[in-house]
């Protein structure tokens, strides 16, 4: 999984050929230090200044689905006993303060509601499920469709594999992308915070002073509170041969667990 542990941003100017102005403010990420995620973004801020300069594209294009998510690693979800070197998950904070659950071979789908009705909509996802009635899969209802967990099949999520099973059952195209630059699959635990009726935070990880992380801090604490009486999703149902993976055993309680699948409380 790319989750990396350190960052450090780059700023600076650029005109492209027209006298178009940019204000830059690049990203650079590692896994081992500050320093070396300080030298990242020197580079790709040098980088995205000569591309500007000569006209090249703009840097929103440069940049889209390009960089990992700057997202607070909160824990890790420890893998089967029999390989307890290997995370199944790690949990992180998303951009509006949720939880994310980030699993390497676990796969999760995310299928929104379209214009149809749901319940047409979950005769799609079935019929898709009969397409791969070798697998085991748990169907969960959410708040803007429905989620898939399959449960006996590790995937590689840069795969092409991956990639023809997330398109089959019509997942978002930007969540096919974020697989394959992130290695993992990605489920929300949390509510979105504005369905709890709260604002988004303040700041955003990673925090530029003690200033910043104190009123994120202070907003998390209204947004737990916001959202103690409301699940993410809900179990519909469990198709196929029922079998489950032990690495997914471990993702199934994590993702179940913090999403309050079985309390029977509202969705956000």
């Amino acid at each position: 999984m790319l989750i990396p542990k350190h960052w450090s941003s780059a700023t600076g100017e650029a005109d492209d050929p027209e006298g178009k102005h940019f204000a830059l403010k690049i990203w650079g990420w590692s896994q081992n230090s500050v320093a070396e995620a300080a030298a990242l973004a020197r580079r790709r801020l040098s980088e995205a200044s000569s591309r500007i300069a000569r006209g090249m594209l703009d840097k929103e294009a440069y940049f889209y689905a390009k960089t990992p998510l700057r997202e607070q690693i909160v824990r890790v979800v420890e893998g089967s006993a029999a390989d307890p070197s290997s995370a199944a998950a790690v949990v992180t904070r998303n951009r509006y303060g949720a939880l994310v659950l980030n699993a390497p071979r676990v796969p999760f789908i995310d299928v929104d509601r379209p214009d149809t009705g749901s319940a047409d909509l979950l005769d799609g996802i079935r019929a898709a499920c009969a397409r791969f009635s070798s697998t085991s899969f748990r169907i969960y209802r959410t708040a803007a469709g429905f989620r898939l967990m399959a449960t006996d099949l590790l995937l590689d999520p840069k795969s092409a594999e991956t990639e023809r099973m997330l398109t089959d059952f019509r997942a978002d195209p930007y969540f096919v992308k974020l697989c394959k630059l992130q290695a993992s699959f990605r489920a929300r635990l949390t509510p979105k915070p504005w369905r709890a009726g709260l604002a988004a935070p303040p700041v955003t990880y990673p925090f530029d002073s003690p200033i910043a992380e104190r009123a994120y801090s202070a907003w998390l604490k209204e947004y737990e509170a916001a959202c103690a009486g409301k699940a993410t999703c809900a179990l519909v149902e469990a198709v196929g041969p029922g079998r489950t993976e032990a690495e997914a055993q471990a993702v199934v309680a994590e993702h179940d667990r913090v999403c309050r699948v079985a309390e029977n409380l509202p969705l956000a």
